[in-house]
């Protein structure tokens, strides 16, 4: 009747214990499951001939081994690969477990390899093992060796009845990678070769040391001889007489009433031919102007031209408009690359639409240069009983000087901008416009053109931003 008891059955037996609390009643089951194995570890390992192994079992109580044993850990010492099996008892419960001692018969060694030149030393060292024996019948992880011709040496290393052997080669080099340096200097200046790559130098100058200074009187090679250890090596040196220096200057392009600044580099010192002996000179020329300048540095000396380039500020044309109270214009600047309205947009086309009649500034830039144009727009409240969409192109016209019909052109009261171009029978164009204002006299490359018919192209927009094309025939009478 407690809360705790002690059973000890013979098999698997299931306990119901019943609970009472203040007249509540709990009941639970507990079973007791008897068991019949353990599990039991035990390690492998392996070992060289001759050596002793231990091998650990765990997992229960008591232990006993296939070789009489007893206790968790046996040592043993196999002649080859042998398995021990170990059975652990607890509580009455046992279990088996299998331990293997592998017998190993050779060690991992290595050792390295050199290049010598004849007559050095070379020293080779083996690793892997705890004794080494050498073909040269030395002995020790490290030799030291000096053979006359390449050579290998096999060494043999032994640890615990086990052994394994590596093989190191000298080899015996005979040339030294040598270098030197090739400069180029002006006529008179001295220069320093300076050699690389051994411990001793001679010069075919006869002089050694691994820098010289020589100062020839025209290209010359020289020759340095490197020796390190018993190897040498070659190497030729060329000194280049030059006499240009690689003079440089700038070309800038200038815009009217600005001032263009000329630097050259390449030289000690200069004279340009304005006179001037700085590096950098300041010129204001009115057109296209060339300039030379000549630098010099350890009697050497170069030229060199700057063509300073003279470019007119661009002609910037934009277009007005005349529209009703409460509508908007498209204005278009032309002749630039970029523009700048004073309206803070930097487009070449701007939509506008102003309270009041506004006179608005472009400015354009084209190659470095600015130019700036203006369009007003006018407010016209008669203009809101226009109809933009009437546009008319005559389909013939008599352009005979006699005041009716002499001049052929595009009709219309809202044309923002346009394109008009008029073309002959095989294609040719004749008339080309950007202006409404602009009218064809049927003349081409100055000469009246006979009786035809011509073909037109019309490209507008309207300043309300309608875009209209049109096409058709145009006829010339005489």
């Amino acid at each position: 009747t407690t809360s705790s008891i002690s059973v000890s059955p013979n098999s698997t037996t299931s306990y119901t214990v019943t609970a009472t609390d203040n007249g509540q009643t709990s009941s639970a089951v507990a079973t007791v499951t008897i068991g019949t194995t353990l599990t039991i570890n035990v390690n492998s390992t392996t070992v060289c001939s001759g050596n002793n192994a231990t091998l650990t079992a765990s997992g229960a109580d008591t232990y006993i081994w296939s070789n009489n044993e007893t206790g968790s850990s046996i040592t043993v010492s196999p002649n080859s690969t042998t398995s021990y099996t170990v059975t652990g008892t607890s509580n009455g419960c046992v279990g088996t477990a299998v331990g293997s001692v592998t017998i190993g018969n050779s060690l991992l060694i290595s050792v390295n390899s050199a290049t010598i030149c004849v007559g050095t030393e070379a020293t080779l060292t083996a690793t892997g093992a705890d004794n080494y024996s050498w073909s040269n019948n030395e002995n020790g992880n490290s030799i030291q060796v000096s053979p006359t011709a390449t050579t290998s040496y096999t060494v043999t290393g032994t640890s615990n009845g086990c052994s394994g052997t590596a093989i190191a080669t000298v080899n015996i080099g005979t040339t030294l990678n040598i270098s030197v340096n090739s400069p180029t200097t002006c006529l008179g200046n001295n220069v320093t070769l300076t050699a690389t790559g051994a411990d001793t130098y001679k010069w075919s100058t006869n002089e050694t040391g691994e820098s010289i200074i020589v100062s020839p009187g025209f290209t010359t090679s020289y020759t340095v001889t490197g020796t390190s250890n018993g190897c040498t090596g070659t190497a030729i040196a060329t000194v280049t007489i030059g006499n240009t220096l690689g003079v440089e200057v700038n070309s800038p392009t200038l815009c009217p009433g600005g001032q263009a600044t000329l630097t050259a580099t390449g030289g000690d010192s200069y004279i340009w031919s304005t006179g001037e002996t700085t590096n950098s000179i300041t010129v204001l020329p009115l057109s296209t102007s060339t300039y030379t300048v000549t630098g010099i540095s350890n009697g050497c000396s170069g030229t060199a031209v700057s063509t300073v380039t003279y470019t007119a500020n661009p002609s910037i044309s934009v277009n007005s408009a005349t529209i009703a109270p409460g509508t908007s214009a498209t204005l278009t600047a032309t002749g630039a690359d970029n523009y700048s309205w004073n309206t803070g947009q930097t487009s070449s086309s701007i939509v506008v639409s102003p309270a009041v009649t506004t006179t608005y500034t472009v400015t354009g830039t084209f190659s470095g240069c600015s130019a700036a144009a203006v369009s007003v727009v006018t407010i016209d409240a008669a203009v809101s009983d226009i109809k933009c969409v009437d546009l008319f192109v005559p389909n013939a016209f008599s352009p005979n000087n006699d005041g009716v019909n002499d001049i052929e052109l595009v009709l219309g009261n809202c044309i923002s901008k346009m394109q008009f171009m008029i073309f002959d029978r095989w294609g040719e164009k004749v008339f080309e416009s950007n202006n409404p204002k602009d009218s064809w006299d049927g003349k081409y490359n100055g000469e009246l053109m006979n009786t035809a018919v011509f073909v037109y192209y019309l490209k507008a927009t309207l300043t309300n931003g309608e875009e209209i094309i049109q096409k058709g025939n145009i006829s010339l009478v005489r």
